[in-house]
């Protein structure tokens, strides 16, 4: 993969070479998106990303996977939804995908009120272009496959969600 600005571009036409390799232009005002693509495509195996996937695991800590198509990209655990809102805008508004979902682990009965909250700025910053699934969180912070032993509780959660199949309640 070869990193470029909008000089390095100019620079690689005029000498007209070509590289057997993913070319991904940087440029000012996207510097952000430049490096989440080329986290993505570094560790996925293709160019294009079908589906992207995020999982939830809200409580005090919340938990937050994201996956490109079936390669885990991210992983980390907030202790706000402001960050967690900044992130996923972050990551979904970058990757070019067909189909993104949000999916979000249904909490204790106790956190409704704040996750039906969170939900509905979710949907206001989505306006959407994302589906927004919510599946059943039973035994989801077991670490039964999980690759990273030192992975927090949340973050484990958060992959096991974005990992299940959704279902209907």
């Amino acid at each position: 993969m070869l990193v470029v600005d909008e000089d390095g571009l100019k620079y690689l036409e005029s000498i007209k070479c070509m590289f057997n390799c993913i070319v991904v232009n940087t440029n000012k005002n996207a510097v952000e998106k430049s490096a989440i693509m080329t986290l993505v495509l570094s560790r996925i195996d293709k160019v294009d990303v079908t589906t992207l996937i995020a999982g939830l695991d809200y409580g005090s800590n919340i938990g937050l996977a994201i996956f490109a198509d079936s390669n885990l990209i991210f992983v980390n655990s907030y202790r706000g939804e402001e960050s967690v809102i900044k992130t996923l805008k972050m990551f979904f508004d970058a990757i070019p995908a067909s189909k993104k979902v949000i999916r979000i682990g249904i909490p204790s009965e106790l956190i409704h009120a704040k996750l039906s909250k969170f939900i509905d700025d979710l949907l206001k910053k989505f306006s959407g272009n994302v589906v927004i699934e919510l599946v059943h969180e039973h035994k989801t912070s077991k670490s039964s496959l999980i690759i990273d032993e030192s992975l927090d509780e949340d973050s484990i959660a958060a992959i096991n969600i974005a990992l299940k199949a959704f279902q209907n309640y």
